[in-house]
């Protein structure tokens, strides 16, 4: 994850004349990353993972509904 003060030197550095090549060499990243940061008016950027529901994880399992009814339940929403 990028820190806000090298988001600031790489906006810096490109606004100066510096290709996205160098940029990426000197500041040991991606040249897709320095795009990215060039691109994006953003101060940080994170990853999230999308979750998907298969219904597995929202089963509770009691002594009621045993974990195979739930799973099956499951299966059959996911196909």
């Amino acid at each position: 994850m990028l820190g806000m003060e090298t988001i600031r030197k790489i906006r810096l550095t490109l606004s100066k004349g510096m290709s996205i090549r160098e940029a990426a060499k000197s500041f040991n990243k991606s040249r897709n990353t320095i795009r990215r940061v060039q691109r994006r008016g953003a101060a940080s950027f994170s990853y999230g993972r999308e979750r998907t529901s298969t219904g597995f994880r929202d089963c509770p399992v009691t002594a009621a509904q045993p974990a195979t009814e739930c799973l099956e339940t499951g299966m059959r929403t996911a196909a």
